[in-house]
């Protein structure tokens, strides 16, 4: 009695005093195959395609007098010292990207605006030629259907009277960024009183409803006779 008795029995822990076991370790989770590299971005296309110059009618004896005709990218847009400028009549309802290669993309509402003038864009300009007629060129595409812009070239305020006295130019867009061309034509004769005519250049998109593409816009005297037409590449 009043012994002390070794534990010897089966369930008896007598390895209490070892160090535990190590874990068994887990299994590997299998390798999975690696990621696919996404496809590589194929480069923007450009905005306005290479395609046959405006049809003007003396595009060879006739100097370009427009600055940045096919609209270069320029910032800013409400300076004086780049040659486009753009007006909104409501703010927020256009922006205007330039393209590296050329051309603009103006994004205006989905919604017609009340007037043609409520979005524009502008370039201020001078005719030296006081009894000279002009033509006014541009090379646009819309994405939606019904699209139309309206183009002139005016006296700017307070009168922005139509050079020439006529009546501004509006065209249709076919949409789905079929490119089209139109021309304002105008003489000045003697509307400008034998001084040099200084204006504007005026698109109004106030009819113009989602995106539209603006390629080139061009301003050349125009001659009584049309050039003849360039020879077939050897």
């Amino acid at each position: 009695q009043g012994q002390n008795i070794a534990c010897c029995r089966p369930w008896c822990p007598s390895t209490l005093n070892l160090p535990p076991r190590p874990p068994s370790p887990l299994p590997s989770p299998p390798s999975l195959p690696p990621s696919p590299s996404p496809p590589s971005t194929p480069p923007s296309p450009s905005l306005c395609a290479a395609g046959a110059p405006l049809h003007q009618s003396c595009v060879a004896r006739s100097v370009q007098l427009a600055q940045n005709s096919l609209l270069a990218p320029q910032q800013p847009l409400d300076s004086a010292s780049v040659p486009w400028r753009t007006f909104e009549y409501a703010a927020g309802t256009q922006s205007i990207s330039f393209a590296a290669a050329g051309g603009a993309r103006i994004t205006l509402p989905s919604a017609a605006r009340a007037e043609w003038w409520h979005n524009q864009l502008l370039q201020n300009v001078q005719l030296d030629e006081p009894s000279g007629a002009y033509e006014l060129c541009v090379r646009a595409s819309a994405t939606g259907a019904g699209s139309q812009v309206q183009i002139s070239v005016d006296a700017d305020a307070p009168t922005f009277a139509v050079a020439g006295g006529g009546a501004r130019l509006q065209y249709s867009l076919a949409g789905g960024g079929a490119v089209m061309d139109a021309c304002f034509y105008f003489a000045l004769g003697a509307a400008a009183g034998g001084a040099p005519f200084s204006g504007r250049i005026v698109l109004d998109l106030g009819k113009v409803t989602g995106e539209l593409s603006i390629c080139q816009i061009s301003l050349r005297a125009a001659c009584d006779e049309l050039d003849p037409p360039s020879p077939p590449p050897a």
